[in-house]
């Protein structure tokens, strides 16, 4: 799928460009979605997080509760709540 894109960028063929990145894509998606499988089956570190579906993530039983806190922990968490000023 790589080579049948870069002969498409070569050629500037929009449409073959088009069909090939679409390709290219799928194909990530198919790779990332088994990575993501695996290291959330092996507990490996980044394999889930708010908003990633893995451990951690929502739905998560230890994952982060409505109200944005832990679970089942009290206390000092390190969040900071801050004002801040955007400087252009």
């Amino acid at each position: 799928a790589l080579e049948t894109l870069k002969k498409a960028l070569e050629r500037n063929d929009t449409a073959e460009i088009k069909a090939g990145s679409e390709e290219l894509t799928k194909i990530w998606n198919e790779v990332s979605g088994k990575l993501y499988a695996e290291a959330a089956k092996a507990g490996g570190a980044g394999a889930g997080g708010p908003g990633m579906g893995g451990p951690g993530g929502p739905g998560d039983p230890g994952g982060p509760t409505a109200e944005g806190g832990a679970p089942g922990k009290k206390g000092d968490d390190g969040a900071v709540d801050a004002d801040y000023e955007v400087v252009k």
